[in-house]
């Protein structure tokens, strides 16, 4: 049985052929089908196949020449003459199938499982480009490798579905039988970058000299996001090709976050060519960044005639697809002893070993010696960004701009060097559906369908984002707090009250010394006029003890100020409880020895008794005792300590003492306001006695300001926060000791410097007999 394939004929089939010991076939992609001829009409039931493209030109050239060159070389393939049969596909599939089907029968016309040719001559087939025409030269190749298990009948069915063309039986005169080196045809694209290839089930001889489309739109879709283009178009062409590409291409995309805001399906032809509707699609969406894929012939295109940014290589990969058929075939030619002529024609017994050989094949480069072909027929290489330039005179120049090196680490793969590119406009595009939101602000999205459509809010106090087009703040850790523009964390400010630098401070310590001076002053006033009338009059011992005191606590204050320390803090609280428990001890005997003297100046009285030393003693040492007590109780349980209130100001870590046991704190101001209140009733009760002796008056205008003071300083202390509570505390210490020391001893040292005449026994005698007169 003979067949016969009704073809639609072509106008010219550009076969390049000539002769040799092994043949090495070729399908490939140099002119632009152009469909039926429109040209001359009476010739227009043929196909026309013309405008040949430079640079697909430039890899036919490049397969002669390196068929020619190994030809001339006594090293390689000795005493075997390499041959070539070699077709253009013109882009399409139907002429690829016809061209492999010529190139497996021989010279002259297609016959399905016929070989006019030598046994043995086909080592394989370099082809093609585009994988649309390279994916059914595969099958065909494929339906080969498998037709010997497989009776003929269906063995034409099988070609035919390929072909998508009639199969009429011509004969049954005879039965073709198929060669057993077509069995094992390899086949290596320089161009297909399709998956489906790498499926080496089906595909198991298929090798090329490039990586498939997921490599390279991975590579594309860097590219893309290195520029910002985050809003980006797709052009497919609309068939199996551009479906598998577009969907590839997605992938990638979405995985660097770049959003397709259309894709557009356009039939393939020579140009490229939209309707107003899909115009208006692009027109609308605002995008200025489109990437075409499928079998259209383009790769990269800006709309407004930007200059192509894209990678090219298809002349370096023609010529390493020629040289790695060649050097397999001299590596096996090597290993089986060949040498001579005669043997030339055993070739084909082991020509299905050539798959063993591509596998076996090396390269070295830069990261060193591997194998040529991946487990998937692939070869991993690096890529070139090109630019390519138009000049106003139709001319053209493609200029290196960068480079992909797949093996450096994922931060520095891609390198660019953006100053050599040219921009229409001199200025790179923008392609984004919203505008950059700049460190220091996160996208809340405003689509629920593209992730690149959002608007940009500030960073919530406390956290930054120091990336542009942030999803997420991150939130500064306690020490740390964001800078005005949120896109740093810089270390909180340290505070405490210092007396450097700080105007509170050093008003406070100015007042402190005065006031402590001032104490001082009257305390020697006192000792100095000790044997004076008003000094006697009025308990010297007592007084001596109120003014140690009240300088102490003006003292006190210096502990408040400065970085604090667990000990500082432990002494603070306890130093002013114990020190103004003290006083009040004093005052509050002073007010007894007051009411006391009175009462047993009577005649008969049976207060005589308790008057004297022992009883003001007592007072103080009693009433002080149980401070002490609860001060050693607050330090035993839980004392006082330093901590970093990070809470109480955003921006600042404030410095300061915790009270531990907050209970005890409140004790000890209570116990003080207990003391200072027993002093103010009792004082208040024997205010009218005689003026010559009597200091209660005072002593009840002291108590009114020292507790007025520290009743007022209680919801200060509370509302407050950081060094304003140290401030409220000293200011409350300095005014209520202030207090004391005004109203309790100016008077007397008023008479006691001014008022001479006052101070002397005769005076206070006759006015004690004019009282009681």
């Amino acid at each position: 049985m003979t067949c016969d394939l009704i073809m639609t004929p072509w106008l010219e089939d550009f076969q390049y052929f000539q002769d040799g010991d092994i043949v090495i076939g070729g399908v490939l992609s140099v002119n632009v089908y152009l469909s039926h001829n429109f040209i001359m009409p009476y010739i227009a039931d043929r196909m026309l196949c013309a405008k040949p493209v430079a640079l697909k030109y430039k890899n036919l050239l490049t397969f002669l020449l390196a068929i020619e060159e190994i030809n001339y070389d006594p090293h390689i393939l000795p005493n075997i003459t390499l041959g070539y049969h070699v077709y253009d596909s013109c882009s399409n599939e139907m002429k690829a199938v016809k061209s492999v089907l010529q190139i497996l029968s021989g010279p002259g016309k297609p016959v399905p499982n016929y070989s006019c040719t030598e046994g043995g001559k086909l080592a394989g087939v370099i082809g093609d480009q585009n994988s649309i025409t390279t994916i059914p030269i595969a099958q065909i190749l494929g339906l080969y490798g498998y037709s010997q298990l497989i009776s003929s009948w269906d063995r034409h069915n099988h070609i035919s579905e390929i072909m998508s063309e009639r199969v009429i039986s011509s004969s049954r005169d005879s039965s073709p039988s198929l060669p057993p080196d077509i069995a094992e045809t390899i086949l290596i694209s320089y161009g297909a970058t399709s998956l489906i290839l790498s499926d080496r089930n089906v595909y198991p001889t298929f090798f090329r000299t490039l990586q498939n489309n997921q490599a390279n739109y991975h590579v594309l879709s860097k590219l893309l996001k290195y520029f910002g283009w985050t809003w980006v178009g797709i052009f497919a062409s609309d068939d199996d090709m551009g479906e598998e590409e577009t969907q590839v291409l997605k992938n990638n995309l979405i995985t660097d976050g770049i959003c397709v805001p259309f894709t557009i399906k356009v039939k393939s032809s020579s140009h490229l060519s939209i309707d107003k509707r899909q115009y208006d699609t692009i027109k609308n969406s605002g995008t200025q960044v489109i990437v075409i894929t499928g079998s259209l012939s383009l790769a990269t295109i800006r709309i407004s005639d930007i200059p192509n940014v894209h990678y090219d290589g298809h002349t370096p990969h023609m010529n390493r697809a020629v040289q790695a058929m060649i050097k397999a075939l001299h590596n096996m030619h090597l290993s089986l002893n060949i040498h001579s002529n005669e043997n030339n024609a055993q070739i084909y017994k082991y020509k299905y070993q050539l798959h063993h050989y591509l596998r076996q094949l090396d390269v070295m480069d830069k990261t060193g010696l591997h194998r040529l072909f991946n487990n998937k027929g692939e070869t991993v290489s690096g890529y070139r960004i090109m630019n390519w330039k138009s000049f106003t005179n139709g001319s053209t120049r493609i200029e290196k701009v960068g480079s992909f090196d797949p093996w450096a680490p994922s931060d520095q793969q891609l390198s660019m060097e953006t100053n050599l590119i040219t921009w229409k406009n001199d200025q790179i595009p923008i392609s984004r559906c919203s505008e950059t939101c700049q460190p220091g602000s996160r996208k809340v999205l405003i689509s629920q369908i593209h992730s690149c459509c959002y608007k940009c809010v500030q960073c919530a106090e406390g956290e930054i984002s120091n990336i542009s087009d942030s999803k997420s703040c991150l939130k500064c850790p306690d020490t740390e707090w964001p800078n005005k523009k949120r896109d740093k964390c810089i270390p909180k400010q340290i505070e405490f009250l210092s007396i450097s630098g700080d105007w509170i401070a050093m008003v406070l310590v100015a007042l402190s010394v005065l006031f402590c001076l001032i104490t001082a002053a009257i305390f020697i006033i006192f000792t100095s006029y000790r044997d004076t009338a008003i000094v006697k009059a009025n308990n010297q011992n007592l007084s001596y003890i109120l003014l140690v005191s009240i300088m102490m606590s003006f003292l006190c204050v210096f502990m408040f100020f400065g970085h604090p320390s667990d000990v500082i803090c432990m002494l603070r609280q306890t130093c002013v409880g114990v020190i103004y428990s003290i006083a009040m001890s004093s005052i509050l005997a002073k007010t007894i020895i007051v009411c006391i003297a009175f009462k047993a100046s009577k005649p008969g009285s049976i207060w005589k008794k308790w008057f004297g030393p022992k009883l003001q003693n007592s007072v103080v040492l009693l009433c002080s005792s149980f401070q002490v007590i609860i001060c050693l109780i607050w330090l035993g349980i839980s004392p006082p300590y330093q901590e970093a209130n990070m809470h109480s100001y955003q921006e600042k870590i404030i410095i300061q003492c915790n009270e531990g046991l907050v209970t005890a704190f409140y004790f000890v101001l209570g116990y003080m306001g207990i003391l200072a209140a027993m002093s103010f009733i009792l004082a208040f009760m024997v205010r009218t006695l005689p003026d010559s002796f009597n200091e209660a008056k005072y002593i009840t205008f002291s108590m009114l300001v020292f507790c007025s003071v520290w009743i007022a300083m209680i919801p200060a202390y509370l509302s407050t926060k950081g060094k304003s509570i140290v401030a409220v505390q000293i200011f409350a210490i300095l005014t209520s000791s202030a207090g004391l020391l005004g109203f309790i001893f100016f008077p007397k040292c008023y008479i006691i410097l001014w008022k001479t005449e006052l101070n002397t026994r005769t005076h206070l005698i006759e006015k004690r007999k004019s009282i009681y007169k």
